[in-house]
């Protein structure tokens, strides 16, 4: 078993599918409550702290729908982005809370977002990779794990270090991102949580 690399010549392709989905805001920003009939997504999203990294991006879709949606681990306001990991020097991201219809959904792919000479850039994966599924019910909140994509540096044709690739990881940190989304979001605290950490393994290993 070894761990797969996404390598930054793949990357060209990923702009189409980063602008034809719904970018979802983030939670926080404004307090969450429990809308009856509804589900909600817990989950923290990190990305590289100390790399030429601007954000990391999870797609998403309801199953049987063609639309993609992206889970973002931060927004960028003239690159000052929130953190709710300073104990974590090398992450920066939040731990989020997303209302959501009851139904079956499925996680397809993921992106890094990295600025590059002139602009920025994209780097994804080449090939398809598994679907990872989870259940959201109403009145109901899944957590789906703590995520992360981790920058992987390479160098360019004149031996200079740049983002090459990306390894996406997911853990089980349900009582830190928990205790992080009802101090935000108090209005969620009686909310049950369903825990369904995502098998990431499947798309890191062959």
């Amino acid at each position: 078993m070894i761990n797969r690399r996404y390598f930054l010549g793949a990357s060209l392709g990923v702009s189409a599918l980063a602008g034809g989905c719904e970018s979802l805001p983030l939670q926080g920003e404004k307090e969450a409550v429990i809308t009856p009939g509804k589900g909600w997504l817990f989950f923290s999203l990190t990305a590289s702290e100390g790399k030429p990294t601007i954000g990391t991006w999870f797609y998403f879709r309801k199953k049987g729908d063609e639309a993609l949606q992206r889970l973002k681990s931060n927004d960028v306001a003239f690159f000052v982005r929130d953190d709710d990991f300073p104990e974590l020097p090398d992450r920066l991201g939040r731990a989020q809370a997303l209302m959501l219809e009851p139904g079956e959904y499925e996680m397809v792919t993921w992106t890094i977002y990295i600025p590059t000479m002139g602009g920025y850039g994209y780097i994804s994966p080449r090939e398809k990779l598994p679907v990872l599924t989870f259940t959201v019910e109403a009145d109901k909140a899944t957590y789906i794990g703590a995520l992360h994509i981790e920058t992987l540096m390479g160098k360019n044709i004149f031996g200079l270090a740049i983002p090459g690739g990306g390894l996406p990881e997911c853990s089980d940190q349900f009582e830190r991102d928990l205790r992080i989304i009802r101090r935000k979001n108090p209005g969620l605290a009686a909310l049950p949580v369903d825990k369904q950490v995502l098998n990431i393994g499947a798309w890191t290993r062959n």
